[in-house]
């Protein structure tokens, strides 16, 4: 799992991929097959329908590897589509996303209490706040326990027996350890509550330090220790005991807006203008291409540099050239403020009386 800009990468790649997708050439000289993802279209729409130059035959004519095979191709077809995607995506959601970044408790005493292990489950509830465009990451974890010791922490969440996460971890006897994590996000629209801890009768003789804590403040989500009845490698969720220990576990979290299942809901919004940014990358390749061709130099003796360029950017840099026109760099650029929009709504003021 990779985030940028407040949203899941992965997840959001996976849906908006295939809605736009590439017509099969007509042509005799088509030598290609273009597979099931790059020609799958669920929105109906194809990226020639923005202009009859951005085709998958002149892709071909104007690629730097003379020699691609099928899958190689295949792959800059998806590559400019991916590309495009995250070009349209990063315009829209370029606004700030991180909220806090918060360590669970601060130690204030210098009580040090060695907890014995008596076969439960334990670490931490965390409840999250009813936000769809919310989530938290739990990036690091720190342990204190006084001895040497490997084993299993584990993310659970109701409702599934199976740990969404699992992390080995090594630690060090009578000195704090941190471990990071990688993609320990936590999402609303996945569940409102989470468990994260450890079984005691994985630590053979070792136990966990509890300390003193003052818990800091947190945004969007709360987090308070808890341990319960655990049976082999399931822990009773329902009767949870909630006592003032911390069973050697601390934990370091970001919080950070998250536009994820706004996105999937709403992925539709972004078809014109993905149509549109990979007409204008495709057009843009074939401005610049290096290969020496006679499709590449003037794409079968229709289309000049000049053509291009009052495509793209609504003017050439001639002193007589065509009059400026809408180029497609503005109309990229007011599509995306549209689907802003659709993200971003802007608040009416409202006028309120008091009697």
């Amino acid at each position: 799992m990779a985030y940028s800009n407040g949203f899941d990468t992965a997840r959001v790649l996976t849906e908006m991929v295939g809605r736009l997708g590439w017509r099969v050439p007509t042509r005799n000289d088509w030598n290609y097959t273009i597979d099931e993802v790059n020609a799958t279209s669920r929105s109906g729409r194809y990226f020639d329908s923005f202009h009859d130059l951005v085709n998958a035959l002149n892709l071909v004519k104007i690629q730097n590897d003379y020699n691609a095979d099928n899958s190689e191709f295949n792959a800059v077809l998806l590559n400019l589509q991916k590309d495009a995607i995250m070009k349209c995506l990063t315009g829209v959601f370029n606004e700030p996303e991180f909220i806090q970044k918060v360590r669970l408790f601060d130690r204030y005493g210098n009580t040090e209490t060695p907890i014995t292990n008596d076969g439960k489950f334990v670490g931490y509830e965390i409840k999250l706040a009813k936000a769809f465009d919310k989530a938290i990451q739990i990036n690091n974890l720190e342990l204190y326990f006084d001895s040497a010791v490997s084993f299993n922490i584990y993310l659970f969440r109701p409702g599934s027996h199976t740990p969404d996460k699992t992390k080995q971890v090594i630690t060090f006897a009578g000195e704090k350890t941190t471990v990071a994590l990688t993609d320990w996000v936590l999402r609303y629209s996945e569940s409102d509550t989470w468990y994260i801890g450890y079984f005691q009768d994985d630590l053979d003789t070792a136990k966990a330090i509890g300390e003193d804590p003052s818990f800091n403040k947190t945004v969007c989500f709360s987090a308070k220790p808890f341990y319960s009845v655990a049976t082999d490698d399931q822990f009773d969720r329902i009767n949870l005991a909630y006592p003032d220990t911390t069973y050697g576990l601390n934990l370091q979290v970001s919080v950070f807006k998250d536009f994820t299942q706004h996105i999937l809901n709403q992925s539709h919004l972004f078809d014109e203008v993905v149509g549109l940014q990979v007409a204008f990358m495709t057009l843009e390749k074939i401005l610049f291409s290096l290969r020496i061709n006679s499709t590449s130099r003037i794409l079968q003796d229709g289309v000049s540099a000049m053509t291009v360029q009052q495509l793209l950017y609504g003017s050439v840099p001639v002193s007589d050239g065509p009059p400026p026109q809408k180029g497609m760099d503005k109309k990229i650029e007011a599509e995306l403020t549209k689907v802003k929009k659709a993200f971003y709504p802007i608040q009416k003021s409202r006028t309120v009386n008091f009697s």
